[in-house]
């Protein structure tokens, strides 16, 4: 996705940029982009994500992930249209992208849209300190490497990719929400990754990223 901010939005933070300098301008820019995306996004009063969080990919240091499906694509969209899908071998270590307590692990609970007989895939949830919850679904069966209730940090081993659930191949999908109750009633957020040591930014799809 690429960041868009009307007219009247671009002299606020223009303005905001000038006052503040030149260091760190973009990563600041694409903050305040967040903030504003993510405030149409709210769904919960008791949730609310903070914008200026920075997350990290949640893999190895060093890895080269793609993207494949990002914001508003396919079937991100509605309550679920900020997330993003990784193409990654299965069996890859998945690691938490953001401090965290695990609020569930397993096979995800089946919507009621589903068809019988389907699953959604085995997941891990962490609940990050301002009440919103990351998802990473898809995982390998028993992938999960956490236990209920464990407090976890960013870079932490989470559990391993695969392919349960509706995908075709090893892939990750990662996405951060409200808290999740039966069914598919929830709001994501939009979410600014870490993509080098001095660089913030909304992943896109049809490319791959070096994990710092």
């Amino acid at each position: 996705m690429t960041p868009v901010v009307t007219d009247d939005l671009t002299g606020k933070y223009a303005s905001c940029l000038e006052k503040q300098g030149h260091e760190g301008r973009m990563r600041r820019f694409l903050i305040a982009i967040a903030a504003v995306v993510a405030a149409s996004s709210v769904h919960s009063e008791t949730v609310q994500h903070d914008p200026t969080t920075v997350y990290a990919l949640p893999f190895k240091s060093g890895s080269c992930v793609y993207v494949f499906m990002t914001y508003d694509e396919s079937v991100h969209v509605g309550d679920h249209r900020f997330a993003v899908d990784f193409a990654v071998p299965i069996g890859t270590q998945v690691l938490a992208a953001r401090d965290g307590v695990v609020s569930g692990t397993g096979a995800a609970p089946r919507s009621p849209n589903d068809e019988p007989g389907t699953t959604r895939g085995d997941y891990v949830w962490v609940r990050h300190s301002d009440g919103t919850v990351a998802t990473y679904l898809h995982l390998r069966h028993n992938g999960a490497a956490v236990a209920l209730g464990q407090a976890v940090k960013a870079g932490q081993l989470l559990g391993y990719s695969g392919c349960t659930g509706h995908c075709t191949a090893g892939m990750l999908h990662f996405q951060v929400s409200t808290p999740m109750p039966p069914g598919d009633d929830y709001k994501t957020f939009p979410t600014v990754f870490k993509i080098a040591k001095d660089s913030v930014e909304f992943l896109q799809s049809n490319r791959c990223y070096l994990v710092p």
